[in-house]
């Protein structure tokens, strides 16, 4: 072996020493830190912080002497199956550190940092549900306009039947201008109810939008995790409950359940008359009322359509999914490439240094085979051997006398 390199192997020697601790303590640390989290995860007690403390202690006292073995081990073994069966026994090993010790490294290093992104996750899903539901409740004020419009238009029916008999022919009060009026009435007292509606509605929007304010301030909170994940989620519970409220509550399915139902009951609307024509007249006039009032519903009905109808609690907000730390690194693996790479790093960057210890003790196996070949030769008679392999190689030119 060069003398110069085998001079650097034991000026180093200590100094992979000094790095397989380090290595061992750093490793521990992360893995304490991940597994904590995972303990913080199951509920916080001074048990719990303990185990995880033994745990890591552990994991740091297994990746200091795997390595320190199979460093002094695998790159002295002689080239062939022997080294081949060190290195395989080697890879084993390191598949039970990264089981061992890589993930909660893993863990510790990107747990915060991946559930911060999980909360950042729901808020937003929040949000959008949130907006989304209070622009669902304001499109009840279309109602409004409608509902007014079809109020007066039987208002005027009703006072054209008094005054000119529009639709039983007999001008007068009676049945039917009553019964119009009395539709006028009851489509004016919903217009009522979708005002009332909208003002709850904004009511619970502002309810709302606190309750998200509160959501974003806990997952800002200077706090493990876990427990600012546990407060998110119960924010999130009442803030659910608030929008299915703002929901459920829409007029816009009951406005022309109401409709309907005045339909209904102009059809057991008892009639008077002198004569029987007069009765038929009335009736025939009712019954020319009704169709309008189905007309009516039916338009209701199509606005209430296109207004979202009945509230659906399984499209309305998400639930928050209350996952825990090792959970979410594995979700958010993606965004936490760099993470992954260092936390596995950690427990196997002593392969680089074995490969390299088993480069140099390659090429020392190759200058003892050498010199054991060479045998018993001295330096000199090396030489001479050498001089006369050159004048093989390089016969000398013969120079014939010139011709007389």
């Amino acid at each position: 072996m060069d003398p110069s390199l085998q001079s650097f192997l034991g000026k180093i020697k200590g100094k992979i020493e000094t790095l397989l601790i380090i290595l061992a303590l750093v490793s521990m640390y992360f893995s304490f830190l991940g597994a904590e989290l995972l303990a913080d995860a199951g509920g916080i007690s001074w048990l719990n912080r303990s185990n995880a403390v033994i745990y890591a202690i552990g994991i740091g006292a297994a990746v200091y002497t795997f390595w320190a073995i199979a460093m002094r081990i695998v790159p002295t073994l002689p080239a062939g199956r022997y080294r081949y069966a060190g290195m395989c026994i080697t890879a084993a090993g390191c598949l039970f550190l990264v089981a061992l010790s890589s993930w909660l490294n893993v863990a510790g290093l990107a747990g915060p940092a991946a559930l911060d992104t999980h909360m950042i996750g729901q808020i937003s899903a929040y949000e959008e549900a949130t907006a989304s539901a209070y622009g669902r409740a304001r499109q009840a004020e279309q109602l409004i306009g409608d509902l007014k419009a079809h109020s007066r238009r039987f208002q005027s029916l009703s006072e054209d039947e008094r005054s000119f008999g529009r639709i039983s022919g007999a001008p007068g009060p009676g049945t039917v201008s009553e019964t119009l009026a009395d539709i006028a009435t009851d489509i004016e007292a919903l217009v009522e109810e979708v005002k009332a509606y909208l003002d709850a509605a904004a009511t619970l929007s502002e309810q709302a939008r606190l309750q998200l304010e509160t959501m974003r301030q806990q997952a800002a909170r200077n706090e493990p995790p876990v427990s600012r994940m546990r407060a998110l989620a119960g924010t999130a519970d009442a803030l659910r409950a608030t929008l299915h409220e703002l929901q459920s509550k829409s007029p816009a399915a009951s406005a022309a359940r109401v409709v309907r139902s005045l339909s209904a009951g102009i059809a057991v609307k008892p009639v008077s008359g002198r004569s029987s024509r007069i009765i038929k007249a009335q009736r025939d006039a009712l019954a020319a009322v009704q169709a309008q009032i189905d007309t009516t519903a039916t338009a209701i009905a199509a606005l209430a359509a296109d207004l979202g109808g009945p509230f659906d609690p399984s499209a309305g907000a998400p639930v928050v999914e209350r996952i825990g730390p090792v959970e979410a690194v594995f979700r958010y693996a993606g965004k936490f490439v760099p993470m992954w790479a260092g936390g596995i790093a950690i427990d196997l960057i002593p392969t680089i240094i074995i490969l390299y210890l088993m480069l140099v003790f390659a090429v020392r196996e190759d200058g003892e085979r050498e010199k054991d070949r060479l045998g018993p030769l001295t330096v000199e008679q090396i030489e001479d051997a050498q001089r006369a392999l050159l004048r093989l190689r390089k016969p000398p030119t013969l120079t014939l006398p010139p011709a007389e």
